[in-house]
């Protein structure tokens, strides 16, 4: 089931894509943080993934105010990846923007990430600085940045990509890069992956001047209890090898990503062989975190 018009004349600059499950209690904040952007060429695709509470009710009433925005219930839960994924197929934007439900923009972020994919058509993504929060919109303490990969290696951007954060994911995409990747894979670490195969195709830059709020929505866990998550049925991961040895899968996918990349085969043997050497660091770094 779908409400919003269906996508006509000229395609948009920017594909907006939100993929909720029960967000009822942020979800409108984020939908006006979204449409109060100084940046107007964008369509807004959500993608509620069977949504138990008000989400449904809240969005179909922004998508009645405003002709951008497209909205789209899955009839049952496709799984948290599969949801993510939909996205890339429905996109008509040259670039992609995933937005979670939960999180904040500042106005001109849009409007600065995509001046700065105009301005390096080698770059496959632009990443803003992100601002912690809370679920009072307070802000936390800590804050996370990222490298910029400008002069590196398509080898330096996968190895900075391994031991840096993930919140590239949820910087403005290029679309064309995003297509040629294996997309959102459902298993664990599935925004590793992409970014993994992302960073082999050009720089991620960072946009100086403009910020999203991220917003921490659960308590502190521990590695146990975020595999137990991942293995919930929001994720689908319960059964089958991903769900029983998700290191392993996400070690094998790290490993099958270098092997198919555009590289000269000595290049990807040593790709390989250094990935088997530090997978292991990154892990275990990974787990006393969350200790």
């Amino acid at each position: 089931m779908s409400s919003g018009p269906a996508p006509t004349g000229p395609a948009p600059a920017v594909t907006i894509g939100m993929p909720l499950y029960n967000e009822e209690r942020f979800v409108g904040e984020a939908l006006r943080s979204l449409l109060a952007q100084t940046f107007t060429d964008f369509e807004l695709l959500i993608g509620d993934n069977a949504s138990t509470d008000r989400t449904g009710e809240i969005c179909r009433a922004a998508a009645a105010g405003d002709r951008r925005i497209r909205y789209h219930r899955n009839e049952t839960n496709i799984g948290a990846a599969a949801n993510f994924d939909r996205i890339i197929h429905l996109a008509r934007g040259r670039y992609v923007l995933w937005a979670g439900g939960h999180d904040l923009w500042d106005p001109d972020l849009i409007a600065r990430s995509a001046s700065a994919l105009d301005a390096r058509p080698d770059a496959a993504i632009a990443v803003a600085e992100c601002v912690w929060i809370d679920v009072h919109g307070g802000r936390l303490e800590r804050r996370s940045g990222w490298t910029d990969t400008s002069g590196m290696s398509p080898v330096e951007r996968l190895f900075t990509v391994l031991w840096g954060n993930m919140h590239p994911i949820l910087g403005l995409i290029r679309t064309q890069a995003l297509c040629s990747t294996g997309g959102v894979r459902s298993c664990m670490g599935a925004d590793l992956l992409l970014l993994s195969e992302l960073a082999l195709q050009g720089d991620f830059v960072f946009v100086p001047g403009t910020q999203w709020y991220r917003r921490e929505i659960r308590p502190r866990e521990s590695y146990a209890e975020m595999i137990r998550r991942h293995r919930s049925a929001q994720y689908r991961l319960s059964s089958g090898i991903a769900a029983r040895f998700p290191l392993f899968t996400l070690g094998a996918g790290l490993l099958g990503i270098a092997w198919k990349a555009p590289l000269p085969l000595p290049a990807r043997i040593v790709v390989c062989a250094g990935l088997a050497g530090t997978m292991p660091a990154r892990f275990v770094g990974a787990r006393l975190r969350r200790r």
